[in-house]
């Protein structure tokens, strides 16, 4: 772990004689950091992006990284990162697995935010990085959480870039690497897209442990306790600064006890609804996601911006 104090774009890392700055970056631009006298670019981007204040638009405020949402906890699952964050080998990989709208790219967020309280460089992997900003990122001395979204599709980079990050981490500046994919023919391994490009490569995977949120469905509290959250923070965006004149957030409905709510994204789509005026929530995928295209289109329709 690092020394000293910061977290998060602008912030400032301690690490023995050596001082890591990070610095403010744009929506969604890369993070550059200085150290040793110099300014270098690494290949990362913050876990958050975040929207506006007045965002109505649900598809930019369920995104994972808008800063909107809540996150829910569940049971084991933060348990197991911590650990592999906490564990004194200086590099090692990490899999999270499951379908869109599990819950990975939140959970990788959430993984940031807490490194970055512990001193931690922490962003997204950018799709395409320049071999400076790779040595960059390899060389820069504090501890790194390296965040790989949909990693089944960039083996090429991951072969490339993990044996440069290995070779630099120590157990004082270690390097973790957090790969969540979304497809696997293998059920009994999601790691399988991304094997046979190399020996390395494999033999990282061979040690990798595996999360597989298809396999840890929601309960109904946690269906319960993540409806109230989500519903709480889109009432407050919503209402005025009269907390008195807020509208009441409303409680889980019975219809979360659906199959179709097992995962994150939909609680997320009911909570949206619930507090924009549903009266009785779809309870297939298809029909929620159709009642959300509603709302984008007539908030896009009521800005007086193009559709198109």
């Amino acid at each position: 772990m690092t020394e000293g104090g910061g977290g998060g774009p602008g912030g400032q890392w301690a690490q023995g004689n050596q001082n890591v700055q990070v610095h403010t970056v744009a929506a969604g631009a890369s993070i550059s950091v200085s150290f040793g006298g110099r300014e270098r670019r690494v290949p990362l981007q913050p876990a958050i992006v975040p929207v506006g204040r007045n965002v109505r638009s649900p598809a930019r405020l369920m995104r994972a990284r808008s800063g909107a949402l809540p996150f829910l906890a569940r049971s084991g699952l933060m348990t197991g990162l911590h650990e592999w964050m906490a564990d004194p080998a200086p590099f090692s990989g990490y899999l999270v697995g499951g379908r869109g709208g599990s819950g990975k790219t939140r959970l990788a967020v959430e993984m940031c935010r807490a490194a970055e309280r512990d001193g931690w460089l922490c962003g997204l992997l950018e799709g395409a990085a320049e071999p400076a900003a790779i040595e960059a990122l390899a060389g820069v001395p504090t501890a790194r959480l390296v965040v790989v979204d949909y990693a089944e599709s960039r083996a090429e980079q991951l072969v490339v870039l993990l044996p440069v990050l290995a070779e630099q981490a120590t157990a004082a500046r270690p390097v973790r690497v957090l790969m969540l994919v979304r497809a696997s023919p293998r059920r009994d391994d999601w790691s399988e897209p991304l094997r046979g490009r190399g020996d390395w490569l494999d033999a990282v995977l061979d040690d990798t442990v595996q999360q597989i949120l298809d396999d840890q469905p929601l309960t109904w509290a946690e269906r319960a306790a993540l409806f109230t959250a989500t519903a709480t923070a889109f009432t407050d965006r919503d209402g005025p600064d009269r907390p008195a004149e807020r509208v009441p957030v409303p409680d889980p409905p019975e219809a979360l006890r659906e199959l179709i709510f097992a995962t994150p994204l939909l609680v997320v789509a009911a909570a949206y609804l619930a507090v924009h005026g549903a009266q009785d929530l779809p309870t297939t995928r298809d029909g929620l996601l159709d009642e959300l295209a509603g709302h984008e289109d007539r908030y896009w329709r009521s800005t007086g911006a193009p559709l198109g």
